[in-house]
């Protein structure tokens, strides 16, 4: 997965591009997940929370029904939605560009994800390992 960030009169976006072999709905997945494992509670989320629940692209829309249901990935305006989910404030939403140059490609809001959760490059960057899994790729060591 690739994204390129863009200001949009003001708002911040990302738009992710699938690598060959990936979908739009990998991409959402992972994106979800990333989300959801590196998410903390907060308020009274601490009494949901469980930290062994990790999620993976292949069982995420099995552990996370709130967030997919049974929907499918329509052209709609908005693709994932994630506020609070199990106690753990994910504030990700991803959106399916209507207009202009980019139009069908996933769009993840940048602007909300970092205005409460921080750098999005970290949140892509685990994304995009995930994919990387899903497709057998591993990291090379860069040790000495």
């Amino acid at each position: 997965m690739r994204w390129r960030r863009v200001d949009d009169h003001g708002s911040d976006y990302c738009y992710l591009f699938p690598d060959p072999g990936e979908t739009d709905r990998h991409v959402v997945a992972a994106v979800a997940a990333a989300s959801f494992n590196s998410a903390w509670p907060e308020g009274y989320g601490w009494e949901q929370w469980d930290p062994t629940v990790e999620v993976g692209i292949h069982d995420v829309r099995d552990a996370l029904p709130e967030v997919f249901g049974h929907r499918r990935l329509w052209e709609k305006d908005q693709v994932l939605g994630m506020d609070y989910v199990g106690g753990r404030r994910c504030k990700t939403y991803v959106y399916r560009e209507r207009r202009g140059e980019h139009r069908g490609r996933l769009k993840l809001s940048s602007g909300e994800y970092e205005a409460t959760r921080g750098d999005v490059e970290r949140l892509l960057q685990a994304a995009s390992d995930l994919l990387g899994r899903r497709r057998g790729r591993h990291r090379r060591p860069t040790g000495a």
